[in-house]
C-alpha cells in the first residue's frame, strides 16, 4: 500500500488502525517530519516529495523483497510482530529502536509498562500489557500472570512451589505464574 499521511478526513496513520490486517506499507508525502511514527507503525519506507524515481525503485525492490518472505493470503496474514522485527520505543526523551528476540520480559507498571532487554537495559513506556499482548509472536511470548509477558525462547525451567508455580528465566529471574495460564505455557514450551 502506498500511502500518504495528510488526506482528507483522516491521516494515513488512522486509515492503518482500522485496517484488520498487516500491510507492507509505504509513506508517500510531503512531510518530512514523521517519519519516525510511520516506522513505529513498521512502514516498509518513507518517500518524501516530489519523489526521486531511484528513491522509489529502491522502495519497490525493498517491497518485492518483503513479499518474496511475506508470501500468505490475507487471511491468513497476522497482526502480530515477529520475533525478529523492530519495535519503536517512543519515551519522553528518546526514542529506541529495539528488536522483538531481545525483549526479555514486559512487566504492567500502572498506565505503563517496562521493557527489560536482555542486555540490562529496562524503558518505561506508555502502552498497556494487552497492547504488548496482542502485538507480540504468539509463538514466542506469553502472558503468565496478569502483570507479565515472558520471552518463552528465555524459560529455562518451570518450578512447583506450595505457593504454585514459578517460572525461572536464563538469567536467573524468578517470575510467578497464575493458575489460569500454567497449561498454556506448558503447552507452548513443549517442542
Amino acid at each position: 500500500l502506498f500511502l500518504d499521511i495528510e488526506m482528507p478526513g483522516m491521516s494515513g496513520f488512522d486509515l492503518l488502525e482500522k485496517v484488520p490486517f498487516r500491510l507492507n506499507v509505504i509513506f508517500v508525502t510531503s512531510s518530512e517530519t514523521e517519519a519516525i511514527r510511520a516506522f513505529e507503525v513498521n512502514a516498509l519506507d518513507y518517500l518524501v516529495k516530489p519523489v526521486d524515481p531511484d528513491r522509489l525503485g529502491q522502495s519497490i525492490k525493498r517491497l518485492s523483497e518483503a513479499r518474496g518472505v511475506h508470501n500468505e493470503r490475507w487471511e491468513e496474514v497476522r497482526e502480530s510482530l515477529s520475533y525478529y522485527d523492530w519495535i519503536y520505543l517512543p519515551m519522553a526523551r528518546a526514542q529506541v529502536f529495539v528488536m522483538a528476540a531481545h525483549i526479555l520480559r514486559i512487566e504492567s507498571c500502572r498506565n505503563n509498562t517496562r521493557v527489560f532487554m536482555k542486555d540490562g537495559r529496562c524503558f518505561q513506556i506508555r502502552r498497556s500489557l494487552n497492547h504488548w499482548e496482542a502485538r507480540l509472536d504468539s509463538d514466542c511470548f506469553c502472558r503468565i500472570n496478569r502483570e507479565m509477558i515472558i520471552n518463552l525462547k528465555t524459560v529455562n525451567q518451570i518450578l512447583n512451589h506450595d505457593s504454585g508455580a514459578v517460572c525461572l528465566d536464563i538469567f536467573g529471574g524468578t517470575f510467578p505464574i497464575s493458575r489460569r495460564r500454567i497449561k498454556v505455557l506448558r503447552e507452548r514450551l513443549v517442542v
